[in-house]
């Protein structure tokens, strides 16, 4: 706009004051911070900006006031159109505000308006007749006109530049406007102009916000310019790498701090190009000392200018734990691993898989995930299926035990013992990883059958005294009646009702011997299957096999049982009850007491059973109560020493536990003392 001083009037002053102000308001920020120091805070920059505003304002006046005195002098000599000028100058400042985003108001110093301009598209828009000639505090609401009122009666006294800020809401959404308001040269009437800041104050909050969550990290986080020095750190970056405060670190190079100088760059370069960088590296302390440390940063960009953000934290002790982890792992003669369920591979294997199974961890993961089955002996091969599908549903806190057979690259076969648990979890809470651990039990398991052949050689032994007393009166009956039917044919006194009630009485008794070698068979059947079953039938099989012995020792059984069902493996569990009962019986053969008697107790305790056994026969003395479980430890003449051994070996497998103690009690009326047998085992086997 080329200046003519002939046609200056104070309606030219108020545009060029009003062209001024809207540029203040739209460049004074960016241009602020051209000239200011990053760092500083927001108070100091505010005041920067009002005595930049007053000064300039100042300046502008009286350049203005210089040029309205020469052209007051030129139109004393010509004549000017102030009708045109002013319609001219109206359309101008229309045109202006529908170009810029702000507001304004011209009011008298009472607070009426008379004159508003606004874009049409502005969420604040009316039309002109609902503020023109009406006062602010009778058309804005209450709070916010009386707002408006007092900061006039302020300016009023102060005649200097006020700006202030206030929020209303709009459409159930708070919004931020900033008001600047000073009296115009005619020191009549007053200019306020509004902007809305509801972007710069939600701006201003989360950058606040994240200032206080970086203070208050725990993580070292620091800000660096793009001339790569530092502009900000927090208290935990300071500590960190050992200095006293923030003003040792400003405006310092990041090289200062990576045993590696050249790394800063290389990492900047990477933001450049991927927008953020991740990793581990060497860190170094103010007094040289080195230490790991892993950093996030990411680019960020302020005020047209570019900014590293970095956020770092010392993994030193982590990593030293990690190393002695993996020392451990390496170690142990254990093989320990980590499998992942998604990817169907093991994802850490310890050294010793070569050892134990001599492949490697590649080869290991190609073989179960194309040859499982040949790599899992045929009968284990649904227990481990079944097994996984337990952990891929486990809690954090469950921990399962599982046995199976697996195949070496020589082609052996290794009985493996392992422990897992849940690793980490997916999205949807399913199992993504198990952990485990596994021994090679081979040798352990090559042993415990041959004291379980012996335990049943014993057995055997023991079943064919059973046998034994079980035959000896059906044998003699059939003797008997033989030999009686016989003597009474050779005297011709046989008719054919004696014959016919003798051969009934030979047959009965040999059904009965008939049944006996079935119920003693299939008592010796290696049935390893886990079924359901009634714990009381199981009771009555037990005391059918040795329903002979206990009469000829004269022992009763007392039993107090709940017929609870069970998922189990039957056979294990009454060859168990079995060895403890015979031996109660055998030590109740030696005594002299009148009344002998054996308990049998039965009862449920939550998901568990309780089975107690106990006698009257003294108990066992102290000095080997401790040994009893012990292999090849035994107190019989002719014994192996394996019986209870292997019935504490059964328990655990069935997931259960066996005690035993003394106890003294009381039965009809009679006191007694005797050896209690305690055996607790899962309803169902985990």
């Amino acid at each position: 706009m080329k200046l003519k001083y002939d046609k200056f009037s104070i309606s030219s002053m108020l545009i060029y004051y009003i062209l001024f102000s809207i540029l203040w308001l739209l460049f004074s920020d960016s241009l602020l911070a051209y000239f200011t120091k990053e760092t500083i805070n927001i108070e100091t920059y505010q005041s920067y900006k009002n005595w930049s505003f007053i000064f300039i304002t100042v300046v502008l006046l009286y350049i203005l006031l210089k040029i309205h005195e020469r052209s007051f002098d030129l139109n004393t000599k010509l004549k000017y159109d102030e009708k045109t000028e002013y319609k001219d100058t109206d359309k101008l400042i229309s045109s202006i505000f529908q170009v810029l985003p702000d507001i304004l108001f011209i009011t008298k110093k009472d607070g009426t308006i008379i004159d508003y301009r606004a874009q049409k598209d502005s969420n604040l828009y009316v039309p002109k007749e609902v503020f023109l000639n009406k006062q602010m505090q009778e058309v804005l609401p209450n709070n916010l006109g009386e707002l408006f009122h007092n900061k006039i009666e302020f300016l009023l006294k102060e005649k200097k530049l006020l700006i202030f800020n206030y929020k209303i809401e709009l459409e159930n959404k708070v919004r931020h406007y900033e008001a600047r308001m000073a009296l115009l040269s005619d020191n009549k009437n007053i200019m306020v102009i509004v902007r809305d800041i509801t972007k710069e104050i939600h701006h201003k909050e989360e950058l606040e916000l994240q200032l206080s969550l970086h203070e208050q990290s725990l993580s070292a986080t620091s800000v660096v310019d793009e001339n790569k020095l530092f502009t900000y750190v927090n208290d935990a970056y300071i500590k960190m790498w050992g200095y006293d405060s923030e003003s040792q670190i400003i405006g310092t190079s990041p090289n200062l701090f990576c045993v590696d100088s050249t790394l800063p760059d290389k990492i900047i370069q990477t933001i450049e190009d991927k927008g953020s960088y991740h990793s581990a590296f060497k860190a170094k302390k103010k007094d040289g000392t080195v230490f790991d440390v892993f950093m996030v940063a990411k680019i960020a960009f302020s005020k047209n200018k570019k900014y590293y953000i970095t956020s770092i934290i010392d993994i030193s002790k982590h990593l030293e734990q990690e190393a002695f982890i993996k020392a451990v792992s390496d170690t142990t003669p254990a093989l320990m691993y980590v499998y992942d369920f998604e990817k169907k591979k093991n994802i850490y294997i310890n050294k010793n898989v070569s050892n134990l199974l001599g492949y490697t961890l590649e080869e290991l993961n190609e073989l179960e995930k194309h040859y499982f089955h040949d790599l899992i002996h045929s009968a284990d091969s649904k227990k481990l299926f079944e097994h996984n599908k337990k952990i891929r549903n486990a809690k954090k806190e469950d921990t399962y035990e599982i046995e199976y057979r697996m195949k070496t690259k020589d082609g052996k076969w290794l009985t493996l013992h392992g422990y897992e648990r849940a690793f980490s979890y997916s999205e949807d809470n399913k199992v993504k990883q198990k952990i485990g651990v596994i021994i090679d039990v081979s040798d352990i398991r090559d042993k415990e059958q041959l004291l379980l052949y012996q335990s049943r050689l014993a057995a055997m032994g023991e079943m064919i005294d059973n046998i034994a007393y079980q035959w000896r009166q059906p044998l003699s009956i059939i003797s008997m009646s033989a030999t009686g039917t016989k003597m009474q044919k050779e005297m011709n006194m046989l008719d054919d009702k004696e014959l016919i009630a003798s051969l009934d009485t030979i047959n009965q008794s040999s059904q009965y011997l008939s049944q006996t070698i079935e119920d003693f068979r299939n008592f010796f059947k290696n049935d390893k299957e886990e079924k359901e079953f009634y714990i009381q039938n199981s009771i009555n099989k037990l005391l059918v096999i040795l329903k002979a012995r206990l009469q000829n020792v004269d022992v009763e059984i007392i039993q107090s049982i709940q017929n609870i069902k069970v998922t189990s493996i039957e056979n294990e569990l009454v060859q168990v009850l079995m060895n403890i009962v015979n031996n109660s019986i055998e030590v109740l053969e030696t005594k002299s007491e009148n009344s002998k008697y054996i308990f049998i107790d039965i009862y449920e305790e939550e998901e568990s059973i309780i089975i107690s056994i106990k006698d009257n026969a003294g108990g066992i003395a102290d000095d080997i109560a401790d040994k009893i479980f012990d292999a090849r430890f035994t107190t019989k003449t002719k014994g192996t020493g394996v019986g209870l051994y292997m019935s504490l070996n059964i328990i655990k497998n069935l997931g259960g536990l066996i005690i035993q103690d003394n106890e003294k009690y009381e039965y009809q009326n009679k006191k007694y003392i005797g050896s209690k047998f305690t055996i607790k085992i899962p309803k169902k086997k985990k």
